[in-house]
């Protein structure tokens, strides 16, 4: 049954974009009555499973998902962030490589099932967020977001998987300003003055892909300086590299266009 069904390819089941309900039961045959282990020895049936999170996504931003039970698409979700095999240590530094100046961990974040998981963690949240009464709307609100992400900062080093912090920092601010603020040094973690691999797919991944947050600057300048000190000044022409230079310097002036920097400030930006 898997190898059939993953022989009738994603396009296929794209029209199932609607039909939240059978994304879930497909998933939850493939990664449940299966085992994990199953579907994570074939080729087909992971590209399968990735391809209807990537459909469970789309239906959850689209609002298609109201009236399921939660707690069934959360288990499934969790599942597959905490015990999905990619993506691996091994496969990370192969495709660094292989890529080089190209490498963006994000692209990488999109094409591995941890990575497209999770995602489709934060859109649930998204959606859960807004239900909620204003008094309960922070992570105590939303635990099965804040157990995942916890979880996934403390055991999951992989950089592909850090970025999906990146890309959902202005979403983790505003669900819950105070944890996020805590909890910086771990997203972007570094070791003395560098970003470890893991805390730098984070930054890059947040300054590639979103606007500076002003209302933040001053929790965030000491990245802002690490990652001016590590800057290269020269890179391939179209490499992630220029492209990263380029925006952490937009972001700079911008940062300086609304008053939030300065010339003379003591942080030497």
């Amino acid at each position: 049954a898997t190898y059939s069904l993953a022989g009738v390819g994603q396009g296929v089941f794209r029209s199932m974009h609607q039909h939240y309900r059978g994304i879930l039961a497909l998933l939850a045959l493939l990664t449940g009555a299966f085992g994990m282990h199953v579907w994570q020895e074939n080729r087909e049936a992971e590209a399968l499973v990735d391809a209807l999170l990537d459909m469970l996504k789309a239906a959850t931003d689209d609002d298609k998902t109201t009236g399921y039970p939660e707690d069934k698409v959360w288990a499934i979700v969790a599942r597959l962030t905490k015990t999905a095999t990619e993506p691996t240590p091994e496969s990370d530094r192969e495709m660094r490589e292989r890529e080089d100046l190209f490498y963006d961990p994000y692209t990488r974040t999109i094409n591995v099932t941890r990575g497209i998981a999770l995602g489709v963690a934060f859109s649930l949240a998204c959606r859960q967020w807004k239900a909620l009464s204003p008094e309960m709307r922070n992570l105590a609100g939303m635990p099965n977001l804040k157990d995942l992400i916890e979880d996934r900062l403390q055991n999951d080093p992989s950089p592909a998987v850090r970025s999906v912090f990146g890309i959902n920092l202005q979403n983790l601010y505003a669900f819950d300003s105070k944890w996020t603020s805590a909890n910086l040094q771990k997203i972007f973690s570094c070791s003395g003055k560098s970003f470890d691999p893991s805390g730098d797919a984070a930054w890059r991944t947040y300054i590639s892909y979103h606007d500076p947050l002003h209302g933040h600057f001053d929790e965030l300048v000491c990245y802002y300086s690490m990652s001016l000190s590590e800057a290269k000044t020269t890179f391939a022409l179209g490499s992630n590299a220029q492209r990263f230079a380029g925006r952490l310097g937009m972001h700079l002036f911008v940062l300086y266009g609304r008053g939030v920097m300065f010339l003379n400030s003591a942080d030497s930006l």
